[in-house]
């Protein structure tokens, strides 16, 4: 079983609305103590009884074209073991969505990171938030759709990295009790660190993920990357295995119904021979609080 997280960064940008939201429901919810600055913007840390540290710093810049801000901020005299990004979520639909996400790009980079390079995926946290998001955030169901997204857009850094987000415009991006809810969950986060379920990486499906969602809803398991069925055209070979590296991951999730069988059958040969346990969702053992 993998250690708990005990040191974790919060990074929040000034450049976004929704980042600012979350962040402002974040200070009036715990106690923060200022603890010097970077950027010009103060830093403030959290500790709780179980010892687990927060330290939350805000960038001038977005966060998908910060690059390489894990290494700026240890280079600073920071230490942490995984990374939450605040952050808003755009989409064209402007369906009102609270979502969360690892970060990489499958093929060109063309929104921050690097092409053909996966981030390492933070599974047991990002999954244990959706299901807190699921919980907090029942009260909203009227309003947001809850889900997962694939893996996409930047920055690179080298440490576990997820992002949890408020979207999809500019008219969701303060409210107010959206950024309640994702505050709390990421604070609940500290109690929930240790629930290590086994990880699979995820293939197949739309942007939204809705399979992966619904296992990490209602079976025991924690998701890494996720390669959605639009990218798997002219995926590099290598790309496989980075996924299953970046994610620590020991089987493979297909949404089957979202890819054609001649290529979900060379997928599972490929990966199989990558010597990995092809799973669907009968052999996941069911979570006790699914539909809460």
């Amino acid at each position: 079983m993998m250690r708990s997280v005990k040191e974790i960064m919060l990074i929040s940008s000034e450049e976004d609305m929704a980042s600012r939201n979350i962040r402002s429901h974040l200070l009036e919810m715990e106690h923060w103590t200022k603890n010097g600055e970077i950027f010009g913007n103060p830093v403030w840390v959290a500790n709780n009884h179980l010892g687990v540290r927060y330290t939350m710093v805000a960038i001038n810049d977005l966060h998908v074209r910060h690059e390489n801000l894990d290494k700026e901020l240890r280079d600073a005299g920071f230490s942490f073991e995984s990374i939450i990004v605040l952050s808003r979520h755009r989409a064209a639909s402007g369906i009102a969505t609270l979502t969360v996400h690892p970060i990489g790009n499958w093929h060109e980079a063309k929104a921050g990171g690097r092409d053909n390079t996966l981030v390492p995926a933070s599974p047991h946290l990002m999954s244990e938030a959706l299901r807190l998001i699921n919980i907090n955030g029942a009260h909203l169901k009227n309003t947001f759709q809850i889900s997962m997204e694939a893996t996409h857009h930047g920055p690179y850094m080298e440490t576990p990295t997820f992002f949890i987000e408020i979207g999809s415009d500019e008219s969701m991006w303060p409210h107010k009790e959206a950024g309640r809810v994702l505050a709390k969950t990421v604070l609940d986060l500290r109690d929930r660190r240790g629930v290590h379920y086994p990880v699979t990486i995820g293939v197949g499906g739309g942007h939204y993920a809705p399979r992966m969602s619904d296992i990490i809803l209602g079976r025991k398991v924690s998701v890494g990357h996720v390669i959605p069925t639009y990218a798997l055209e002219g995926i590099k070979d290598d790309m496989f295995r980075k996924a299953i590296d970046a994610s620590g991951a020991e089987m493979v999730y297909f949404h089957r119904k979202a890819i054609k069988k001649d290529l979900y059958k060379e997928l599972v040969e490929r990966f199989e021979e990558l010597g990995m346990k092809i799973v669907r969702s009968k052999d996941l053992e069911p979570l006790e609080n699914a539909g809460a």
